[in-house]
C-alpha cells in the first residue's frame, strides 16, 4: 500500500527533468566534469562510502591537498559542485569546513601569470618585423591588444563582426566566455607609430573573394592566406614568438592569455578606473579586473613624486569623501559659469553629490506639480 503523502511522478517527466538538469554541465567541458565525479564515486566505493556529506568530501580532499596545488583544488572543487548538485542533488558550496581547509591551504600562494608586453614592445613589433612572414601575428596582437581578446575569441571572430567606418574598425565579440557580448574600435592615432588600420587592410585584402562571412583569421604563408581558418593552438603560440622575435627573456612566459593582459596593463597605465576596465575587458567583478593588471609603474611614479614634494592632490585627499564614475559621464557635468568641469580624475566630491541629487528632486516634484 502507497503512503498517502506520496507523490507520483510518471517516468516521461523524470527523465525530462533529468536530461534538462544535465545541461546545466558546461558544453565544451562535459566530459571532464563527469570523469571528475567518476574519481570521487570511486574514491568512496573503495572506501565503503553510500553517503555524500561534508566529512565525506573534506577526507576526500584532504587526500587531494598532497597532490594538487591550490588552484587545481579550487577547479576540483568547482567541477564535484556542479556535478554533485547535479546527480546526487548535494550541494558542496554551503560545506563551510571545506571551504575554511581550502582558504588555508590557499595561504601564501602565487600564481604564475602570463608575462605582458609594453607599449615600445608592440609598437616596435608592429613597425619593424616583416610583413611578408609576421602579417598573420600582427593581426592577432592588434585584435588581442586593442580588444582585451582572449584566444578563443579570437579563433571565433567573423569576417562580418568586423566594420571598416574609414577612420575605426568597429570589431564586437559575440561569443565570450561569459556569454557577455562586447566591442571594441581599432583606430590610428596622430602622432601614433601603432598603424593597426594599414595592417588589417593589408591583411583583409588577401582573403579569398569566395570566403564569405566565415572566421577572419586564416592561415597566412608566403604572402597569401589559405583558405584554412587559424586554430586555437596557433593563436596561443603567437604571444611567445612575438617576445622570441623581440630577444625578451622568458618568453615561454608569454601565453595565450598575453593579450588579454597587456591590454589591461596599458590601459591601466593610462591611468584609466576600474570602471573603464572592466567594461573594456567585459569583467563583472573588480577583483578578477584588478588581478590582471600589472602593478602599474606609472602609478607608482606618481606616488614617488608625491611622497617627495608632499603634494597631496585633490584625487588623494583623505578628507574627502568620494564617489567613482566614469570619465564620460563625468566630463558632461559643469559649475555653471565655469568652463572646467568639477571633477577630477573622475571623481565626484560627495557634497557636490547630495547638491545635484536636491536640485534633481526639486525639479522633478515642480514638474509633477505643473502636470498635476
Amino acid at each position: 500500500m502507497e503512503d498517502e503523502n506520496s507523490v507520483f511522478v510518471p517516468d516521461n517527466i523524470l527523465e525530462e527533468a533529468n536530461a534538462a538538469t544535465f545541461n546545466l554541465l558546461p558544453k565544451k567541458s562535459k566530459d571532464r566534469y563527469i570523469k571528475e565525479l567518476e574519481k570521487f564515486r570511486s574514491w568512496m566505493e573503495n572506501r565503503n562510502v553510500n553517503v555524500v556529506i561534508e566529512e565525506v568530501v573534506v577526507a576526500y580532499f584532504n587526500g587531494l591537498i598532497q597532490k594538487y596545488a591550490a588552484p587545481s583544488l579550487w577547479s576540483v572543487f568547482s567541477m564535484l559542485k556542479c556535478t554533485l548538485f547535479v546527480f546526487e542533488k548535494v550541494d558542496i558550496s554551503k560545506f563551510k569546513t571545506l571551504f575554511a581547509i581550502l582558504k588555508s591551504n590557499s595561504k601564501g600562494y602565487q600564481p604564475k601569470k602570463a608575462k605582458t608586453f609594453d607599449q615600445r614592445e608592440v609598437e616596435k613589433f608592429l613597425n619593424e618585423a616583416p610583413d611578408e612572414i609576421y602579417l598573420l601575428m600582427k593581426m592577432v596582437v592588434v585584435m588581442g591588444v586593442m580588444g582585451a581578446c582572449r584566444c578563443d575569441e579570437l579563433v571565433n571572430l567573423k569576417t562580418t563582426e568586423i566594420q571598416d567606418k574609414g577612420t575605426i574598425l568597429v570589431v564586437s565579440i559575440t561569443k565570450t566566455k561569459n556569454c557577455k557580448p562586447r566591442s571594441f574600435v581599432v583606430t590610428d592615432v596622430e602622432g601614433n607609430n601603432f598603424k593597426c588600420l594599414t595592417i588589417y587592410r593589408k591583411y583583409a585584402a588577401l582573403h579569398p573573394k569566395a570566403l564569405g562571412d566565415g572566421r577572419f583569421f586564416l592561415n597566412y604563408r608566403s604572402g597569401k592566406c589559405t583558405v584554412q581558418p587559424v586554430g586555437i593552438n596557433t593563436v596561443s603560440k603567437i604571444p611567445r614568438l612575438v617576445a622570441s622575435y623581440l630577444k625578451l627573456k622568458d618568453a615561454d612566459l608569454y601565453t595565450g592569455h598575453c593579450f588579454r593582459r597587456t591590454s589591461a596593463t596599458l590601459l591601466a597605465n593610462a591611468s584609466a578606473d576600474i570602471l573603464t576596465l572592466k567594461r573594456h575587458g567585459g569583467w563583472r567583478s573588480s577583483s578578477i579586473a584588478e588581478s590582471y593588471v600589472e602593478e602599474s609603474v606609472t602609478n607608482k611614479i606618481e606616488i614617488a613624486k608625491k611622497i617627495i614634494t608632499g603634494d597631496s592632490g585633490s584625487s588623494t585627499s583623505t578628507n574627502n569623501v568620494c564617489l567613482q564614475i566614469g570619465a564620460e559621464d563625468a566630463a558632461k557635468v559643469q559649475v555653471p559659469g565655469i568652463n572646467q568641469p568639477i571633477f577630477n580624475n573622475s571623481y565626484v566630491y560627495y557634497e557636490w553629490v547630495k547638491i545635484f541629487h536636491s536640485l534633481f528632486s526639486l525639479t522633478r516634484c515642480y514638474g509633477n506639480s505643473l502636470n498635476g
